[in-house]
């Protein structure tokens, strides 16, 4: 049981949570407004190892009773949350947010952790949480920087939306936080020895990671890029969303995500989708469709139930090959090609990271990736499923894995 709870709380290391700030800083329409500048700080606060300790089991319940433990596993760090400007949907600037953490400990670094986040609900971005478990590898003596979405933290809206896995928008959010991050560091007492760089992120941190791998390369980055790794990330988004459309029989806990990437590619692509010829007649039979551009994705998984075909359109099973669909669901299916990262080669070699029997992002997206990018590498996670491999991977990055092993494999069931 203790087993359980332990990989439970690092299975849930992609989550944080968000904060909004006021709705005056949400858009900067100055044409003379760069992007990836550093706004403001809006919170600078240290944090004891208990108090770290503390916000990790605040936010992982089942775990209360080892705050403890992990206090003696962590240390006292400094969480910085800043404003920064970046490109929003409509091409304007808009004051996004985003978090840096670094042990109080720490005189000089070598190099930055960017930490791309997995999906997640928009009100449990990095910005709010006091520690974002995200954010471990600080714990670990690293400087992180964590960037929130557009759509959650400074740029959250009442409609709840967030371009999801929208690629470009990903790559230049991040990689804007990160200059961000970068200026405010220059003003600390911190001594920079390099200017290395690492990008890391799970699931859909890890399509974001190398989403901002390639923003950084086109910015002439590539010689700072230390080490990449991404985890179990929807690279071929054709063949992610394949997963739901391969069969009317098919069953899935979490079809909240249906309309996720339907409202994500219809909000960062514009394309005006005709929700009547992308979902079944059902959802607008329980008025579900009132709810998918302002309801939280975790609530999507809760209504929806786990029948696939009473969620799309029965024209999507024509459309998982080909695009031969209706009109919508083609141009959804374009939009998702459009965004799919297989295509695309990064100059800077990956690590990628995939459990072969993964239950939400289909291994085969790693596989496609790993011969389609040079010099690439593909290690398989051993935990079942997407969210336990989720904590091997951040485990295996900080290198606690080795160490936790033997006492999670022993410990009773």
């Amino acid at each position: 049981m203790k087993r359980k709870l332990f990989i439970f709380a690092f299975a849930l290391l992609f989550c944080a949570a968000c904060n909004k700030s006021d709705d005056d800083s949400l858009n900067n329409n100055s044409e003379e407004t760069k992007t990836g500048q550093l706004v403001s700080v809006t919170k600078d606060v240290v944090m004891t190892k208990r108090e770290v300790a503390h916000s990790i089991c605040s936010q992982i319940q089942p775990i209360a009773a080892f705050e403890g433990l992990i206090a003696t596993l962590v240390r006292d760090v400094r969480v910085v949350s800043i404003l920064y400007t970046t490109t929003g949907v409509d091409g304007d600037v808009v004051t996004a947010s985003g978090i840096i953490t670094y042990p109080t400990s720490l005189t000089e670094y070598d190099k930055i952790v960017s930490v791309q986040h997995g999906t997640c609900d928009i009100n449990v971005a990095p910005s709010t949480i006091g520690f974002p478990m995200e954010a471990a590898p600080a714990v670990n003596g690293d400087v992180v920087v964590l960037a929130d979405y557009l759509g959650y933290g400074s740029t959250e809206q009442p409609d709840l939306l967030h371009p999801y896995l929208v690629s470009s928008l990903t790559g230049t959010t991040c990689a804007d936080m990160f200059s961000a991050a970068e200026q405010y560091l220059e003003q600390t007492d911190l001594a920079r020895n390099d200017d290395k760089i690492v990008l890391m992120g799970y699931s859909q941190g890890g399509a974001a990671t190398i989403s901002t791998l390639l923003e950084m390369e086109s910015r002439g980055m590539q010689d700072r890029i230390d080490d990449v790794w991404a985890g179990a990330g929807p690279y071929d988004l054709v063949r992610f969303f394949n997963r739901f459309t391969a069969s009317p029989d098919q069953t899935f806990s979490r079809n909240g995500y249906i309309p996720f990437v339907i409202r994500g590619m219809n909000y960062g692509e514009h394309l005006d989708l005709n929700y009547h010829n992308m979902y079944a007649r059902r959802i607008f039979d329980k008025g579900y469709d009132k709810l998918f551009d302002n309801t939280q994705v975790s609530y999507l998984h809760e209504i929806l139930g786990d029948t696939i075909s009473k969620v799309i359109h029965p024209d999507f099973y024509a459309a998982s090959s080909e695009y031969n669909g209706n009109e919508d669901i083609q141009r959804f299916f374009v939009a998702l090609e459009k965004n799919s990262l297989i295509k695309t080669a990064p100059q800077t070699p990956v690590k990628l990271f995939h459990c072969p029997d993964d239950d939400i992002v289909p291994c085969e997206c790693s596989v496609l990736a790993k011969d389609a990018w040079p010099n690439s590498t593909l290690t398989d996670l051993t935990f079942p499923d997407h969210f336990m491999s989720g904590a091997e991977f951040l485990l295996t990055y900080m290198g606690w894995f080795d160490f936790l092993e033997p006492f999670l494999m022993n410990d009773s069931e």
